[in-house]
């Protein structure tokens, strides 16, 4: 293991014990980055979190309806992710492996800070035009700044809208309770969503 892979460490660790991505029609992906939060560092963690929890659930079958996604489904591992870059440099190797995964495959991402959602959205965006946009948060992520920077995990909604990756009519936030100021939080009813 070279320099810098310490946090790939933990790869045997699948979703619902799914085996490694190969043709199956759908991709549990990690996206293990937090470097643009301002609280609470560790979300890099997050997607080998997700999947130790997946264990519990035996064996993935669905109690009511008796499905399972297992069969269908493949673990692709965590994205390789440079660990002290700038975030543009970061989020340009997000959209690049997602871009390639979504040519292949029906994908989860398991992920890390909010700052990832925006490369995802661009990926996507290149396959399929605009999106629609189901927001669950406390926080409604469109501030035209991150603290002084362009960029960051609270502006993502923002620049989606602006770079036009979603729908604004087709945008909805649900569960927001930071007021902020107005201009954020009343920003995607400005733009004609909810």
């Amino acid at each position: 293991m070279s320099i810098g892979e310490f946090s790939y460490a933990n790869n045997s660790n699948r979703f619902l014990a799914a085996p490694e991505l190969a043709q199956q029609p759908f991709a549990v992906v990690g996206v293990p980055f937090d470097g643009a939060v301002t609280n609470r560092p560790g979300a890099r963690f997050g997607p080998q979190a997700i999947r130790s929890a997946s264990l519990m659930l035996c064996d993935g079958i669905h109690p009511h309806f008796e499905v399972t996604p297992l069969g269908h489904l493949g673990d692709g591992h965590d994205m390789r992710l440079p660990n002290a870059s700038p975030l543009a440099e970061v989020r340009a190797r997000i959209q690049a492996q997602a871009s390639a995964l979504m040519a292949r495959h029906h994908c989860v991402f398991l992920g890390g800070d909010h700052s990832i959602t925006l490369p995802l959205l661009r990926a996507a965006h290149q396959q399929h035009g605009p999106l629609a946009l189901v927001h669950f948060d406390a926080h409604c992520d469109t501030w035209s700044d991150h603290f002084g920077e362009p960029s960051g995990h609270g502006t993502w909604t923002y620049e989606a809208l602006q770079e036009g990756l979603v729908s604004p009519q087709h945008t909805v936030q649900i569960g927001l309770r930071s007021s902020g100021e107005r201009a954020a939080r009343e920003y995607v009813q400005d733009q004609g969503g909810l």
